[in-house]
């Protein structure tokens, strides 16, 4: 059946879409992520790309379609808001756990792997100072074309002082210690 969704509110096609209207779902995913976008560029994920924290606001998205109820009297976009925010934050609160419970945690403090020498993130200094976790510098040669190998050169490990508020420093640090290594190749 077709729907002319100009002419309805969120709350009536998100309903649709909870009885498994896919052109719903898909009217209101891209009617709402430039939002979940917008939202998604207030948080900062330790080691993970923009994107993948967008990605999680998108799966708050769903969540909001899933469990929407006009009889709350909450807009759908207000209830949307909610499920967005709580998802990233539940992400991030989930990263942080994982560290302070001993499991390990690969980040690149540029961001991404291919993001430009020099170029440093807080995020990855304030998971270490907070978790108290060491940091295991390393550096990984690029490999160039199909079925390359790369180099991984270990450093020392070193724990960061847990009263430093000095992320920016730490996280330039890190990446100096870093790049140090690449003389080692």
């Amino acid at each position: 059946m077709h729907h002319d969704f100009d002419s309805m509110t969120d709350e009536e096609i998100a309903l649709l879409a909870q009885q498994g209207d896919a052109d719903a779902s898909e009217y209101l995913l891209n009617k709402y992520k430039n939002f979940v976008r917008s939202k998604a560029r207030s948080y900062f994920l330790v080691g993970a790309d923009h994107e993948d924290i967008v990605q999680e606001g998108m799966i708050g998205l769903f969540k909001a379609f899933r469990d929407f109820r006009p009889d709350k009297l909450a807009s759908f976009h207000a209830f949307a808001e909610i499920c967005v925010t709580r998802q990233i934050i539940t992400a991030i609160k989930t990263a942080l756990s994982s560290v302070k419970a001993g499991q390990k945690l690969i980040i690149f403090p540029q961001g991404t792997r291919g993001a430009a020498e020099g170029e440093t993130k807080k995020g990855a200094a304030m998971l270490a100072v907070k978790s108290r976790a060491p940091i295991l510098p390393m550096y990984i040669t690029e490999g160039k074309g199909f079925r390359c190998r790369a180099t991984v050169v270990i450093g020392k490990p070193f724990t960061p002082d847990p009263k430093t508020k000095e992320y920016g420093a730490l996280a330039d640090d890190i990446l100096r210690r870093i790049y140090a290594l690449k003389e080692k190749v």
